[in-house]
Parts: structure tokens; sequence; C-alpha cells
């Protein structure tokens, strides 16, 4: 059973596991929906995958080679077989950093690009949005979301992107090369990956819940600078300095906050992460040792095993990272998409006839206005405004005289 109450607009589950699927669902549609700003630039992806391919499957050369160092060179004492290989280990690593390059250049490419797209269709998108929106939502929190939140995803598409791929290639073909060189240890190493993983899945959701939670804070906090600065003659002219700079670090302690949940998540998450990886290199040390008098591995073989092991458990440990800020990066990216889907008020209907040339003349026939649905602020209102004519609207505070003005452009609706 799952029960649904709301607080501060916001809405809550009682029932975890249905929390779980909703939050993985709006993972995955979210995801789905950023992969679709880099579509149009897929060569270029594709072209960026195979360069770090190629660079990462060099990169994987160097255990072997220390392999055959220890197994040949240092027991025969073969020196031109060292020469040889301290050439081509040379060689093979110059050729390396030029893929590698090639492959960060054309990935920070799209990532730019895309990041460029997002922000001039987020800033497009609020050129069609109504007036009533901005009276809704205050304009620290609108720019806020084009500042902090696409920066926050700016750092996921470009820096972490180009880190979360290499690692994972890495991980994968050293996994790979381990299973060649003694499957008996890696089936046994492997064992912890399932751990891993569950591991990262159920705190990365707690991860983009407080990331999310971190961005709201910091709209909040420069709604106030905003206001602070627009009004600033009014502060000063009635001594509100002090009540400002509490109101201030109130939403700045509130930011921390959210700051702090989101860093003892990662906190935890770190350590578990590093433990369960380099707990596979003691296991290999131990295990390995016996495969080795057992006549089952040879001594170089072991030594460039250990090496695969690091190979795999480093990017496992920098995943957990890379991990936490691509779910806070979904956080910042659930707020822009709840931007753009924010549906303009003002639309024009099917078949709509063009406005002809204005003559100046203004009429109102039996106009009813109202922002929300409980109180009438124009009721009935008629009248006409010949061109060059003077009309004075006079009521009292409240009475819609601005209301009334902030129709004739349209920055309201009357349906």
């Amino acid at each position: 059973m799952t029960v649904r109450f709301r607080r501060m607009g916001r809405q809550y589950e009682s029932d975890p596991d249905a929390r779980a699927k909703r939050l993985n669902r709006e993972s995955l549609h979210t995801f789905g929906r950023l992969l679709g700003y880099v579509r149009p630039y897929r060569n270029q992806m594709i072209f960026s995958i195979i360069l770090l391919l190629v660079s990462t499957l060099l990169g994987l050369v160097l255990p072997l080679v220390v392999q055959n160092l220890v197994d040949v060179v240092l027991i025969d004492k073969n020196q031109t077989r060292l020469n040889q290989l301290a050439i081509g280990l040379f060689v093979v690593f110059i050729v390396q950093a030029l893929f590698s390059f090639g492959h960060r250049l054309s990935l920070a490419y799209v990532g730019e690009k895309v990041i460029a797209q997002i922000r001039v269709q987020i800033y497009t998108h609020l050129q069609s949005l109504s007036l009533k929106y901005f009276a809704d939502h205050r304009t620290g929190e609108v720019v806020s979301r084009l500042t902090n939140d696409v920066s926050q995803l700016q750092t996921a598409v470009t820096d972490n992107l180009v880190a979360l791929l290499r690692q994972a290639v890495t991980l994968v073909g050293a996994a790979v090369l381990l299973f060649f060189l003694n499957w008996r240890l890696t089936l046994i190493i492997l064992t912890g990956i399932p751990i891993i993983s569950l591991t990262m899945v159920a705190l990365g959701r707690q991860i983009r819940k407080a990331a999310k939670a971190v961005q709201d804070a910091l709209a909040q906090s420069a709604n106030v600078v905003e206001e602070t600065v627009s009004g600033i003659r009014i502060v000063k002219s009635f001594v509100r300095e002090a009540h400002e700079i509490g109101r201030f670090s109130a939403r700045v302690n509130e930011v921390y906050e959210a700051a702090m949940w989101r860093a003892k998540i990662g906190a935890v998450l770190g350590p578990i992460i590093g433990f369960m990886a380099f707990a596979s290199i003691t296991i290999t040390l131990w295990f390995g040792s016996f495969e080795v008098i057992e006549g089952r591995l040879s001594a170089g073989g072991l030594v460039a095993y250990l090496v695969y092991t690091l190979m795999v458990a480093t990017p496992i440990a920098s995943l957990a990272g890379l991990y936490a800020q691509f779910q806070s990066a979904l956080g910042a990216t659930e707020r822009l998409f709840e931007l753009l889907d924010t549906p303009a008020d003002i639309a024009n209907r099917p078949n709509a006839t063009e406005l002809p040339p204005v003559t100046g003349r203004v009429e109102f026939e039996a106009v009813d206005f109202d922002y929300t649905t409980a109180v009438s602020i124009l009721k009935q209102v008629s009248f006409v405004a010949e061109p060059g004519q003077v009309v004075a609207l006079v009521g009292p505070s409240g009475a819609g005289k601005s209301t009334l003005v902030n129709l004739i452009p349209r920055f309201y609706d009357v349906g």
C-alpha cells in the first residue's frame, strides 16, 4: 500500500519500493532526454569512442610487457629483449597519448555543443512564457537554473563523461584479460561486483535527491540576493540591513545542510567502494601466490595479474565518485527539464486571424479576468478609447488598474 501526501508543494511516498521504482523511471527518462541532445553529434561520438578504445587498449599492454620482463628478461638475463621491450613500450605510450588527446578533444566538443544548445533552448523558452510565470517564480530562481544548474550539467557532460568512459573501458578490458591470465582467481574477485553495484545504485538515488535539494536551496539564496540588490534603496532607507543579512544567512544555512547531506552520502559511498576494490588486491596476492606455487601461474603472470587488478580496482574506486557526480547532475537536469516542460500560458488559437494594422482604438467588451479562480479582479469591464482620446482609470490600490493595462499587450490572456 502506498500513501502519498504533500508538503511544501512536493509529493512524498511512504512505500520505499514504489519510491525507488519512480526514481529509476525518472532517472532513465531524464537520461534518455539528455541523450537526445547528443544524437545530432553521433558521428563525433562514434569517432571519440573509437579513439578511446584504441587508447585504452594500448594502455592495457603494460602488464603484458611486465610479465614478459619478469619471465624472460630477468630470468634469462636477455639484455637485447629488454631494449626491445623498452623501445616498444615507449612507442606505444606516444601513440596512446595522441589517441587520448583526440578522444578528449572530440568528446569535449560534443559536450560543449550540447550545453550551448541547452542554454539557448532554455533562454528561448523563457521568452515564450507569459508574465504570469515570472510573477510566480522569483528572478533569482530563474537565474539560478540558467547558471548553477547548467554549470552542474556542464561539468558532468564534459569533464566527468570523459573520465567515466575511460574508466569503464579500462575496467572491462582489464577484467577480460584477467580471465585469460587466470580464470579461477578472477571468478573469486568478481563476486564482489554485485555488492558494489547494489551499493552504488542505492546510495546514488539518495545523492540525486540531495543534489536537487542543494540546487533548490541555491536558487532560494539567489532570490534573496536579487531582491536585496534590486531594492537596496528601500533596505537602506528603512535600516533593514541586519534583517536582510539574517534572511540570506538562513538561506545559506539551508544550502549548507543540503550540501552536508550530499557529502555524508558521498563519504559513505567512497570508502565502501574503495574497500571492496582494494580488498581484491589482497585476495590476488594471497590466492595468486598459491597458483604460482602449484605451477598454474608464472611469477611474471602474478605480477601482470596484480597490475591488471589495480587497473580494475582504481576505476571501481573512482567510478563511485563519478557516479555520485552524475547523480548530482541528474538532479540539476531534472530542474532544467521542469523549466523546459513548463507550457506557455498564452498561445494562439488554431487558424487565428492576424492582427490588422493598429489605429490606436482600444475596446474592452464585458471582460472578466482573475489570476486564480478564487478571486475575480475584473468583472464585466467595458469601455472604448478612441484614437487621441485620453481615458483615465481611477480606483483604489488593488482595484485592477495595472491588470487592465497588462491585458492590452496580452501579458495575460483572457481566454
